[in-house]
């Protein structure tokens, strides 16, 4: 029996939205199962020192968000310094048995295709492309809205969601434009699929249905300014729901709780509070609500978008974020933002009493909802790859 081409999705944890692309990316390559051998490779769980390195990477994310000058700093400084070379610098030295780990993966595994949607897989499989396998096919998918200084274009297809970062990609990273290519954004079929209203949403979570709902956040780790703005939120004197995801942040879990509690002491029952811990259901609470406040993280405004619940950014720590801020809020128009936490209080008071305030932005989101699903433009190209190498 012929052996099927084996294509490597690599998931990689460094904020979860490289992990949710990824999964969108599985979706839309399911019909291509019988002439394929699609494995999920959590690439980074394989070898101590590549685990050690997921950490890091994870932690330096969660840095930036915490301390927002650093991470300005530091994607300003690696710019200035030589972008993909600074890259290589670190990876060849202090990084080196990271790098290591993976490429020698790579030469175990022998994928025919590597799918990457981070910035460090993506340069080992190019690097394992130029050294050990010139057929490999390489591609991958930037979930973010800009081509920050360390994505690498020099071998495979690089895909993007939106013509302004595939514009960087050619002009500013110098990309090959027969390389880069508009895909648009991949949703998560779960997140499309969601059927379910908002009342029925409130149903399952035992949520009130009176009671005006906001959802604050800050990604899985919750480490930038979500306590600040809840805490300021807590003060109104307003009938409403607050929702405050700690997600994997114990220490946030029980400072919280110690608040629910002393709320519950002093007898504020217009407010209706509750901690949440890490659902990969995120999106179900996401359309529960009337409004979610968080950092403008690419994935969290998508998915708000999606299932049309309107959103407050509060922090814009990264050129990620800053991107993902320029395009949902300042060019297409489906949120706000707000980024000094004592005037969260009188924002939210003004949307509870005059509701249609959030009309505009609801009606706005309408254009991410319609359009069609990158994944399955993702998909074509992966086909058409394959198809050129006889593949399939």
């Amino acid at each position: 029996m012929e052996q099927k081409p084996k294509v490597l999705l690599t998931y990689i944890e460094s904020g979860m939205g490289h992990i949710t692309s990824m999964q969108s990316i599985k979706e839309g390559l399911q019909k291509y199962a019988d002439v394929l051998d699609i494995k999920e490779d959590f690439i980074m769980r394989h070898n101590t020192s590549a685990k050690i390195y997921e950490k890091f990477i994870t932690r330096e994310c969660a840095n930036c968000v915490k301390h927002p000058l650093f991470g300005t700093f530091m994607f300003w400084f690696f710019d200035v310094i030589g972008g993909i070379e600074s890259l290589a610098a670190l990876h060849h030295s202090i990084f080196y048995v990271a790098y290591h780990a993976i490429m020698k993966h790579f030469e175990e595994e022998k994928p025919a295709v590597i799918i990457s949607t981070h910035y460090f897989v993506t340069y080992v499989a190019v690097r394992y492309k130029m050294k050990h396998d010139p057929n490999c096919i390489v591609i991958t998918y930037n979930p973010d809205n800009n081509v920050h200084m360390w994505w690498d274009g020099r071998e495979g297809l690089f895909l993007v969601n939106n013509e302004t970062a595939r514009q960087e990609a050619i002009n500013k990273r110098k990309f090959d434009p027969e390389r880069v290519i508009n895909v648009g954004f991949s949703k998560r079929k779960e997140v499309v699929d969601c059927t379910a209203t908002k009342e029925e949403l409130r149903d399952k979570y035992n949520l009130p249905q009176d009671k005006f709902t906001v959802l604050i956040a800050d990604g899985a780790y919750a480490v930038g300014r979500s306590k600040d703005f809840c805490r300021h939120l807590l003060w109104t004197k307003k009938d409403i729901t607050i929702i405050y995801l700690a997600g994997k942040n114990i220490k946030k879990h029980y400072y919280f709780l110690k608040k629910k509690a002393k709320l519950e002491k002093k007898g504020r029952t217009n407010i209706d509070f509750r901690i949440l811990e890490f659902t990969p259901k995120i999106y179900e609470y996401y359309k529960a609500c009337d409004l979610v406040i968080t950092k403008a993280g690419p994935n969290t405004l998508l998915d708000c978008c999606l299932v049309g619940t309107p959103f407050i950014a509060n922090l814009l720590p990264q050129p990620m974020e800053k991107a993902a801020y320029q395009l949902f809020v300042k060019d297409k128009k489906c949120g706000m933002g707000v980024f000094r936490d004592w005037q969260i209080q009188k924002v939210v008071e003004h949307i509870i009493d005059c509701p249609e305030t959030l009309d505009e932005y609801k009606e706005n989101m309408k254009y991410f909802q319609n359009m069609p699903n990158g994944v399955e433009k993702i998909s074509q190209v992966i086909e058409s790859e394959l198809k050129k190498q006889g593949l399939i």
